[in-house]
This record gives C-alpha cells, sequence and structure tokens, in this order.
C-alpha cells in the first residue's frame, strides 16, 4: 500500500517523494535560463488561455488548479514556492515565508499574458536577501549563471 504524503505532516519527505530524488538535486534540474511564463495558445479549445512554463511543478500548497500570475493569490504563491525550491530548496523557500515575498517582488507584476523573469534578476534578489542558492554536489558558484548568460 502507498502511503500519501502530505505538505504539511513531512514537506521534505513530500518533495522527495513528488520528485523521486533528493532535494539537493532539484536546483541543477529545475530552471536552466530564466523563467518564461506564457499561455497556450494551440488548437485544443479546452486548454486555451491555460498557464505554460519552464518552472516544474514540483509542489502543491496552495493552488489545486496551478500556477498563476499577475496578481497575489494562491496560484502565483505556488509558482513563487517552485521557483524557489529550484533556486534555494524547500528549506530556505519556506523560511519566513520567503517565496510569498519572492512573489509579491516577482510574480504579481507579471502581465496576465506572461512574460519572462531573468535569472540574473533571482539571484541579485536572493543575494540582496542574504539567502544562499542550492548546489548540487559538484558545481561551484561559477556554474549558476546557467548556459548562455554573461
Amino acid at each position: 500500500m502507498t502511503k500519501d504524503f502530505n505538505f504539511n505532516e513531512d514537506p521534505y519527505l513530500y518533495l522527495d517523494q513528488l520528485c523521486n530524488r533528493k532535494t539537493a538535486d532539484i536546483p541543477r534540474l529545475c530552471i536552466d535560463g530564466d523563467v518564461v511564463l506564457s499561455r497556450y495558445e494551440g488548437e485544443d479549445l479546452r486548454l486555451t488561455d491555460t498557464p505554460v512554463t519552464n518552472v516544474p511543478h514540483l509542489l502543491t500548497k496552495h493552488s489545486p488548479t496551478g500556477f498563476e500570475w499577475g496578481y497575489s493569490g494562491s496560484g502565483p504563491a505556488d509558482l513563487a514556492l517552485n521557483i524557489m525550491i529550484c533556486f534555494v530548496g524547500l528549506e530556505k523557500a519556506i523560511e519566513n515565508q520567503r517565496y510569498l515575498q519572492f512573489r509579491e517582488e516577482f510574480i504579481t507584476s507579471v502581465p496576465r499574458e506572461g512574460g519572462t523573469i531573468s535569472r540574473r534578476d533571482i539571484m541579485a534578489w536572493l543575494e540582496k536577501q542574504n539567502i544562499d542558492i542550492l548546489l548540487p554536489a559538484g558545481f561551484s558558484d561559477m556554474d549558476v549563471d546557467g548556459p548562455g548568460l554573461d
């Protein structure tokens, strides 16, 4: 019998089970470059206007309907949480509700149609907040800018 893990009971075990990998491995696997947010514009009308992003949905804490942006609500909170998990890990993301600060700084101002949040801006914000990024084993500070960034 498989146990369902609850975020509020054990967020670390929940995330490990959800991702099937250790949280320390997540930063390099999550977002390689800028965060890109857009809306589905394909032929399937059922999906029209659905948020599309390169941010993996690792954890749902607030919004069972998924990611959103452009306002201060549950969908933007989950988007901010998942971005923060990728950069700093779960513990630092939820500490003092930092991910909600990140939501207010970055996510609420993105236009409804979408946009880009640069990796450099995220890294600068983390540095300003004195939050160290989480690096997987074998990576140094020189590796954090990602490919193609000066």
